[in-house]
């Protein structure tokens, strides 16, 4: 007793597949779960399987189990790369406002070393007898600072 033959179901949207027809062979278009004619030559029966356009019948939910996984792989992936970006403008912002403290650090430690130097300077002029410095002013008058 010869073994069966296979059937084979479309699995996309549309396949074009040589066939025989009462005009001779032809090629013909089968949509989504459609069986594919036992005559179609067994090239394009590997090729179509090969590029998962059709499908051994009874293997369909292998074939929708590995669509699943397929999309769930491809569903982390996209929210990783979404998660990497938000991780790249997020490292670019924390690079900023690093560099923005950075920059205000040395303003007011410039800012207070300039007043401590003032104060310093203002405590050496009292220790000193609080003496006015007299410099010529304008119009050969002269101002006291202290």
């Amino acid at each position: 007793m010869p073994a069966p033959q296979k059937q084979y179901r479309v699995c996309a949207p549309y396949v074009l597949l040589k066939t025989a027809t009462q005009d001779g062979p032809r090629f013909l278009g089968f949509t989504d779960g459609n069986l594919v004619p036992a005559d179609v030559e067994p090239e394009q029966i590997e090729h179509h399987l090969r590029t998962k356009q059709i499908v051994e019948v009874g293997k369909e939910a292998e074939r929708l189990a590995a669509a699943s996984v397929e999309s769930e792989w491809q569903q982390a992936t996209g929210r990783l790369n979404g998660a990497r970006a938000a991780l790249a403008e997020a490292q670019e912002e924390l690079d900023r406002a690093t560099t923005a403290k950075e920059v205000a650090d040395r303003d007011k430690a410039a800012q207070e070393r300039i007043a401590a130097e003032a104060a310093s300077r203002a405590t050496e002029a009292a220790a000193a007898g609080n003496k006015p410095v007299v410099r010529p002013g304008a119009g050969g008058r002269t101002s006291k600072t202290g």
